[in-house]
């Protein structure tokens, strides 16, 4: 019998604490949601950011391959398939 006592005081003030409780569950969710002990995950990219990077990509190449061609360079012009590919590692590494 080590357990300790409530008071009448104490009793009601964890019988309105449970009540509330249970009359919000977004209140019970809320509060349980801030004690998980793990980190959460990143947000994904959204689909703007990702047709952004896109658009770079296609344009930064469209020039790095027109220079290869007018100054006719191919290792220019095989850098445009390197430029891709790093870009597209990178928009894939931040999923």
């Amino acid at each position: 019998m080590d357990e300790p006592v409530l008071s009448g005081r104490e009793r009601r003030i964890l019988a309105q604490i449970e009540a509330r409780l249970r009359s919000d569950s977004r209140l019970l969710d809320r509060e349980l949601r801030t004690m998980r002990l793990y980190r959460p995950r990143r947000p994904r990219l959204t689909a703007q950011l990702v047709l952004g990077g896109l658009g770079v990509l296609v344009a930064v190449s469209g020039v790095m391959l027109a220079a290869g061609v007018v100054l006719a360079r191919p290792l220019l012009i095989g850098s445009v398939i390197g430029f891709w590919a790093g870009g597209l590692v990178i928009l894939l590494r931040h999923r």
